[in-house]
């Protein structure tokens, strides 16, 4: 795929058709790079629905969330983007200002959506619509008057007003704002739901902390004390052309994704013929259709804080104690004994400090690449080596530069699988095993959470589409591990996800304490 960089033309960004023929010209507005094309041709399926989930023990007033959604936005122009298609292809469309209002959802129609939700005969919603959806009980909360809540939260994973690609005859918004009352326990649930191609994990982390602190100045009366970065950072970071807004592509230092055309030729063919030895766990349902569901990966304290002492001893990291539980965790699955088995793991790296201009966090948008790693596993591989392999594997690609080298390869493979799913086993769209990222979020924000009353927050995307069996979006929060584990339904149960996700725990407990 070639990314196309030229800027777009039109006076009226935000309100005209992108018919042919008009182009746009408001700042920023420019035609999809590769990556962010292979997320378009993804969503259409069911993977790339990004959401950020903020359950506040209090009402929230709509006025103080709708001050902090447009807040990020004046901030961060990605947020400001419609998608677009111009002449079959799509491009983002900028709107000079924030545009995006709160979607408000009573205390009553809440209770209907959650009526909904749990009635036995409804399916996942493919649509933004609340018509029938079928999503099981996450078991997040001891709290059993707040699980109400994470049935949203799946809810939201799985509404996809995207998924009509480029029949779209308007530009459609990038950004959803949800302001859920609960009734039970007198809290609130916002909820962002973004289109994956605009905020990668770093930009949804970003878009938390902005937003709480304006909840927080809103609510004590002046500046959050934790705040690093101006209130108003219009163009933060950005040279005279814009550059820090550009595709991931266009981005990458001149000669470093060089690679000679037969190079890609054969990648794509050892890529290719290397996923027909990949091992999957089993599948389930592999003809239904699927909507994605979370469960969740918790350490205490104390056991994160040995586990990365361990990691630290045994030198290794804790991307690497992540991926290896997983494989052994799939290999006890499968009952594989000493017999062994391929499966790949799919790692995504942040590229913000390895591209030109090395751009901030504060840049919202997708600059994360991924990297692709096949390991041979049984139930008897030390978890140790296993981990020392899966991090030195993934050093060896960095090294490499595969993240910028394979970068058109794995898009294009992802693209050829969503176009050809019999490509891949079952027709299931499975690509790896397992994804996880190469080193978790740190979350330091507890204080800020407390003075602006945020009990609990979820961050993930969905994978029901092309993806992996799991994928993992681990964070640190003040200290402890908390993974978000997103799988794909039915074509694995909940309870053998929750099985695999139980035995990681494990694995990862007893290498840290042994």
């Amino acid at each position: 795929m070639q990314t196309e960089s030229a800027n777009l033309r039109n006076e009226n960004a935000c309100e005209s058709t992108a018919e042919e023929g008009f182009l746009l010209e408001t700042p920023h507005s420019r035609m999809l790079g590769g990556t962010e094309y292979s997320w378009c041709k993804a969503l259409g399926g069911g993977t790339g629905i990004t959401i950020l989930a903020l359950h506040f023990e209090q009402t929230v007033n709509p006025i103080h969330l709708q001050e902090a959604v447009h807040a990020v936005q004046r901030n961060c122009p990605r947020l400001r983007s419609k998608l677009a298609w111009v002449h079959g292809n799509p491009a983002f469309s900028v709107c000079p200002h924030p545009y995006v209002q709160v979607q408000v959802v009573d205390s009553v129609t809440t209770c209907e959506i959650l009526s909904q939700i749990s009635s036995p005969n409804g399916s996942s919603p493919s649509s933004d619509s609340t018509d029938e959806i079928s999503i099981q009980s996450d078991g997040y909360s001891s709290d059993a008057d707040c699980q109400d809540w994470l049935h949203l939260v799946q809810f939201e994973l799985n509404t996809n007003p995207w998924s009509e690609n480029s029949d779209f005859q308007t530009p459609k918004d990038m950004l959803i704002a949800r302001l859920y009352h609960l009734q039970h326990c007198s809290s609130s649930l916002v909820i962002l739901r973004i289109h994956t191609s605009i905020c990668d994990r770093v930009s949804a982390a970003m878009i938390l902390k902005e937003m709480l602190h304006v909840f927080y100045e809103n609510k004590i009366g002046h500046p959050s004390p934790q705040r690093a970065f101006p209130s108003q950072m219009e163009d933060y970071g950005l040279n005279k052309e814009g550059l820090n807004y550009m595709a991931i592509e266009d981005a990458i230092p001149k000669g470093k994704a060089n690679k000679p055309f037969w190079a890609h030729g054969v990648d794509l063919l050892g890529y290719s013929l290397g996923s027909r030895r990949h091992s999957n766990l089993p599948f389930e349902d592999p003809q239904s259709p699927r909507h994605s569901e979370v469960v969740r990966l918790l350490l205490s304290l104390e056991e994160t804080t040995l586990l990365q002492n361990a990691c630290e001893m045994k030198g290794t990291t804790m991307s690497g104690a992540l991926t290896a539980a997983g494989l052994k965790a799939a290999a006890v699955l499968k009952e594989l004994g000493n017999r062994s088995e391929n499966y790949a793991v799919t790692t995504l790296v942040d590229c913000r400090s390895l591209v030109d201009n090395n751009l901030s966090d504060h840049i919202v948008g997708f600059y994360h690449s991924a990297i692709l790693n096949t390991y041979n596993i049984n139930e008897a591989v030390d978890f140790w080596e296993l981990a020392r392999k899966c991090s030195n594997a993934l050093d060896t690609s960095m090294k490499n530069r595969k993240h910028f080298t394979d970068m058109s390869d794995v898009n294009y493979l992802m693209c050829q699988a969503i176009q050809h799913p019999s490509l891949t086993p079952s027709s299931s769209l499975r690509t790896s095993l397992i994804v996880v990222f190469e080193g978790p979020m740190v979350d330091d924000m507890d204080e800020l959470k407390r003075a602006v009353g945020l009990k609990d927050y979820i961050g993930c995307s969905s994978i029901h589409g092309v993806g992996p069996s799991i994928a993992v979006f681990d964070t640190i929060r003040n200290g402890a591990l908390d993974c978000a584990c997103v799988y794909p339904v039915p074509l694995h149960s909940r309870k053998k996800m929750q099985n695999l996700i139980n035995c990681m725990k494990s694995v990862l407990v007893r290498a840290a304490v042994n």
